[in-house]
């Protein structure tokens, strides 16, 4: 497959344009793909804070609030949840005892293993329909979103 030149001063319309696209796309397909983990018997809400401390590691109360963007009551709510669930655990500061840090636990870490594994087996259904080709296109495509991804950071 040949991909056709940028018209000379045209880069930005077409920046415009794959952005309109991908913004669109993502939307979709994040709607879809969070579909998968409903009956895994935890609200996406909770999947998300959840996500947050197994990968950014442990938290406090008002650091998680204040990344997910709700009150500390709301995030300790939520906490409170996840501890009961097991998935979860508050460790009090030695030093300062009124910091309190939330980690994972093991179960908690499988939780979010097995919802990324489903999110991600729904992608590959998704993509299933793609030849081989087109495959190679998408995977080079992946290189070049992972490039803008890392200079982001």
């Amino acid at each position: 497959m040949s991909i056709p030149p940028i018209p000379a001063g045209m880069k930005h319309e077409v920046i415009v344009d794959v952005a309109n696209r991908l913004n669109s796309l993502s939307i979709h397909l994040v709607r879809r793909v969070s579909h998968a983990n409903y009956g895994a018997g935890i609200t996406p809400a909770r999947l998300t804070l959840l996500s947050v401390i197994v990968f950014s590691g442990p938290r406090t109360v008002s650091e998680l609030a204040k990344a997910e963007n709700v009150s500390a009551p709301a995030m300790t709510r939520m906490l409170d949840v996840l501890e009961r669930d097991g998935l979860v655990r508050r460790e009090t500061g030695t030093d300062d005892r009124r910091i309190v840090r939330v980690f994972s636990t093991n179960e908690g870490n499988a939780a979010v293993e097995v919802a990324r594994a489903r999110r991600i087996q729904h992608i590959v259904d998704e993509l299933s329909i793609l030849t081989e080709e087109e495959l190679v296109i998408l995977s080079e495509a992946a290189k070049l979103l992972e490039r803008v991804e890392s200079h982001s950071q």
